[in-house]
């Protein structure tokens, strides 16, 4: 629809299927779009410069605020660009191998209240 601004697009499908889909994407659609896998059996298809980190600039820009005073917590590839912009990226014990390399420190998992115990932490430290 030539009318109509598309933010991104969602493919689901079968991991083992999605795995191999992601390897082979051409190149002139590489060049493009960024895709990311954001859970297991979901893919994301953005404008090639188009992340969280984009979005969380834009916010901190308007609040005037930086980076440097951001705390990010994530697991999958489109959490990556986030994890490493912020001051403290967190990533959760389930997160994909290649965010947790990212971490500036990794908490437990989403389904243990990963984010939760870490803020409860981090915040005890401030008082």
């Amino acid at each position: 629809l030539p009318e109509t601004t598309y933010s991104k697009a969602v493919m689901a499908i079968e991991p083992e299927k999605l795995t191999k889909i992601i390897s082979n994407l051409p190149a002139d659609l590489k060049a493009h779009y960024h895709a990311v896998q954001s859970q297991p059996m979901i893919m994301e298809f953005l404008p090639k410069k188009l992340n969280k980190a984009v979005g969380l600039k834009a916010l901190l820009d308007h609040f005037g605020d930086d980076f440097s005073n951001l705390m990010s917590f994530g697991d999958a590839d489109n959490d990556l660009e986030m994890i490493k912009a912020a001051a403290q990226g967190i990533v959760m014990e389930n997160g994909l191998p290649n965010v947790k390399a990212a971490a500036t420190a990794i908490t437990d998992t989403n389904d243990n209240d990963g984010v939760a115990k870490y803020c409860e932490r981090y915040f005890a430290t401030l008082l």
